[in-house]
């Protein structure tokens, strides 16, 4: 399956996938995928917004987030997730 990604993570995102968890307990999301070269992409993208991803917890924009994530080009001055959690 190739990666879909919309014209705002092409700019900027790192495909990391460290932003995306379900939640307080930083498993990673049941639609992200890793590849070979160590990146991620989300294997529903384009419907993602609003998917329940764990219980009570669903998918929505970066900006939204609680937290900051090491290195990620979206941070805006929140709280650094521990990802030693």
């Amino acid at each position: 399956m190739a990666p879909v990604l919309g014209p705002e993570v092409k700019d900027l995102c790192l495909r990391c996938g460290a932003c995306c968890t379900t939640g307080e307990d930083n498993h990673d999301c049941p639609f992200l995928v890793r590849i070979e070269d160590g990146k991620t992409f989300c294997a529903i993208y384009p419907i993602r917004l609003g998917v329940e991803i764990s219980k009570g917890f669903h998918c929505g924009l970066r900006k939204d987030t609680k937290y900051d994530f090491e290195n990620c080009p979206y941070n805006s001055s929140k709280p650094m997730l521990n990802k030693e959690l």
